[in-house]
């Protein structure tokens, strides 16, 4: 059970050191600032599929204070997934769907959900994380939402840290 801990423990540190540090990054005009989500008008990490693209890991709640900051760009944010109306929703908990806040909602468009997530839809999933271009400026079709997400390239379950000693 201790090397399962330390192998979690392990994979914690390498996406935290990933995702979370703000870090100098070297060019030939200079130096630029880089974070994990782009605060303060700085870079956001480059993506690792393509080098020359930023990936912003941005938390849902710095999404719906400032949709407008992440408008096109490509994006990695995690959330409570459900199928709203027939199509994948991804809301920042199971609390704001329940509560119908459905301007909290990014609708997933034209997603390769897996099919072990996709069957979940109707239940609900609790932690997945995708990767897409934001799409702040729609509204939906049937009720407002936050935004969508397009050109979607990744929605993975999360697994849960453990708990307790």
């Amino acid at each position: 059970m201790s090397v399962v801990k330390h192998l979690l423990f392990v994979c914690c540190a390498i996406l935290a050191f990933r995702c979370g540090v703000a870090a100098e990054t070297e060019s030939s005009k200079g130096s630029r600032m880089t974070t994990p989500d782009g605060r303060f008008d700085t870079a956001c990490f480059p993506w690792g599929e393509d080098s020359s693209r930023e990936l912003c890991r941005v938390s849902f709640y710095r999404l719906i204070a400032s949709p407008e900051r992440y408008d096109g760009k490509l994006i990695a944010v995690s959330g409570y997934l459900r199928r709203v109306f027939g199509k994948p929703v991804l809301f920042p908990n199971q609390a704001s769907f329940e509560a119908g806040a459905q301007s909290e909602g990014i609708e997933l468009m034209a997603a390769s959900i897996p099919r072990e997530l996709r069957e979940k839809l109707d239940t609900g999933v609790p932690a997945v994380l995708v990767v897409g271009v934001f799409d702040g400026k729609y509204i939906g079709n049937a009720l407002p939402m936050l935004g969508a997400l397009r050109s979607i390239h990744n929605v993975q379950a999360l697994v849960p840290l453990p708990t307790g000693p």
